[in-house]
C-alpha cells in the first residue's frame, strides 16, 4: 500500500434476502472505489436479528467474484470449525485463481453457540477454539505455498496435502484474523497477514499496544502486521434522520439491544471526526459495516460521497 494510502472496504450483511441485492451493493462499491466487500460467516441470524432469511459466506463470495472485475471479496469472518482447513485451504485457492487474484480470506474462531448446536456442530471451549484456529491458519498457509506439505496439530492434520492450482495471488492471498485476548493476539501475529479489530478507535488504541507485544512475544516485528478496523456507521446530510434511522435498526433487531452504542450515526463530518482518532493513530485501511439492510448500496454510495472525501483530505494534509 502506497504512503498514505486509504483503503476502504464495506461488509455486506448476509441476511439480505434478495441476492440481487448484494450484488447491487457490491457493483456499486467497485465504481465508488472500495477496496473490497466482506460477507459475514453465519448459518442462521434469527436468534439476533429476528429474521430468518441468511445466506452462506462462501456461495455469495464466489457469486460476487464471478460478476465483478476488481474488488475484492472477503469474509468477515470465517468460523474455523464450520470448515475442514485443508478443503478451505483448497476452496480460497479456487476462488483466488478464478477471480484473477482478489480473495482475502478473513478467518476467526466463532463464538455463536446458537449456530454451532443448531447447525449440529460440537463447540468447543474458547481455548480450543482459538487453537483450532492456529492450526487451520498454519494449513490454509502451506498449502498455498507449498508442494505436499503435511501438518500435525491437535485437531487438525494433512499428508502430503495437493493443492494445485495454486492461488494466482503471490507469495498468498491475505490471511486476516479477527479478535482479540491475549492467546487469539499470539495467534494473529503467528498466522495473519492482517488483523481486525470492531468497537471504534476507544478500543483500538486500548489494544494496539497489546498487539505489538504479542508480536514481539513471537518474534515478529509488529509493523509487518496490517491493521483493519471496523466502523460500524449510518450517515446522512441530517444529524436528526441519521438518528432517527439508527433507532429503526434497534428497533428491528431486538436481540441486539447493544447496537445503540456501538453504531455511529450522524452526519458525514459527524462520522468522519468520529474516525479521525484511527487516522491520528496511523490507521489507513477500514471496513464500513452498514447495518440498514435495505439501504446497503445507498448507504456505501453516501458514504463514498461525504465522508470518503472528508477522510482522503485529512489524510493527505499529514502524508
Amino acid at each position: 500500500m502506497a504512503e498514505g494510502e486509504l483503503r476502504i472496504g464495506t461488509r455486506l450483511d448476509p441476511g439480505v434476502p434478495a441476492y440481487g441485492d448484494l450484488r447491487q451493493a457490491t457493483e456499486v462499491a467497485e465504481r465508488l472505489g472500495y477496496e473490497a466487500v466482506w460477507i459475514r460467516d453465519h448459518v442462521s441470524l434469527a436468534d439476533t436479528t429476528g429474521q430468518e432469511e441468511c445466506h452462506e459466506v462462501w456461495t455469495v463470495m464466489t457469486a460476487l467474484a464471478a460478476q465483478t472485475a476488481r474488488i475484492k471479496v472477503g469474509s468477515l469472518v470465517l468460523c474455523t470449525p464450520f470448515r475442514n482447513p485443508a478443503l478451505l485451504a483448497k476452496m480460497g485457492a479456487t476462488l483466488d485463481h478464478l477471480s484473477g487474484g482478489r480473495l482475502i480470506l478473513g478467518l476467526g474462531a466463532g463464538h455463536k453457540e446458537a449456530e454451532f448446536r443448531e447447525y449440529g456442530y460440537d463447540f468447543p471451549r474458547a481455548g480450543h477454539r482459538v487453537q483450532m484456529l492456529d492450526e487451520a491458519a498454519a494449513i490454509v498457509r502451506l498449502m498455498w505455498t507449498e508442494h505436499r506439505p503435511s501438518f500435525t496439530g491437535r485437531f487438525y492434520r494433512i499428508d502430503g496435502a495437493l493443492n494445485v492450482p495454486k492461488p494466482r495471488q503471490t507469495p498468498a492471498p491475505t490471511i486476516m484474523i479477527g479478535g482479540q485476548g491475549p492467546r487469539m493476539m499470539r495467534v494473529i501475529a503467528r498466522r495473519a497477514d492482517a488483523w481486525n479489530i470492531a468497537g471504534g478507535p476507544e478500543e483500538y488504541l486500548s489494544l494496539r499496544d497489546q498487539m505489538a507485544e504479542a508480536c514481539s512475544e513471537v518474534g515478529r516485528d509488529a509493523a509487518t502486521l496490517r491493521h483493519i478496523v471496523s466502523v460500524p456507521v449510518i450517515v446522512d446530510r441530517s444529524e436528526s434522520r441519521a438518528r432517527e434511522r439508527l433507532e429503526r435498526v434497534c428497533a428491528a433487531r431486538p436481540g441486539q439491544p447493544y447496537l445503540r452504542d456501538r453504531i455511529w450515526a450522524g452526519s458525514p463530518r459527524q462520522i468522519a471526526d468520529r474516525i479521525q482518532p484511527l487516522l491520528d493513530a496511523g490507521v489507513r485501511e477500514l471496513i464500513t459495516s452498514f447495518w440498514e439492510m435495505e439501504a446497503q448500496a445507498e448507504q456505501i454510495e453516501t458514504f463514498a460521497e461525504t465522508v470518503w472525501p472528508i477522510l482522503a483530505e485529512r489524510v493527505a494534509a499529514r502524508a
